[in-house]
């Protein structure tokens, strides 16, 4: 659990010129991010593979993703 200060892109301010590059706001929030992760792995001898779910979780912007994972070595 930890605290996020979270900087995004808001609205397109009106530009000054023909040939520049957009201008946006930048929306600034401070939340309570709490990160969660759920995985699975199959562990054969000196190698294994797994999937695992992860994300961050906060009223403001959340995320989540999956990733592949690999291990290698014998642990004891």
């Amino acid at each position: 659990m930890g605290l996020a200060r979270i900087t995004r892109r808001g609205n397109e301010l009106p530009s000054s010129g023909e040939w520049s590059f957009p201008d946006y706001e930048m929306l600034h929030d401070q939340v309570v991010n709490i990160p969660v992760q759920l995985g699975v792995s199959a562990d054969c001898g000196f190698a294994g593979i797994g999937l695992a779910l992860f994300g961050n979780v906060n009223p403001v912007l959340p995320d989540f993703g999956v990733a592949l994972t690999v291990s290698l070595g014998k642990m004891r």
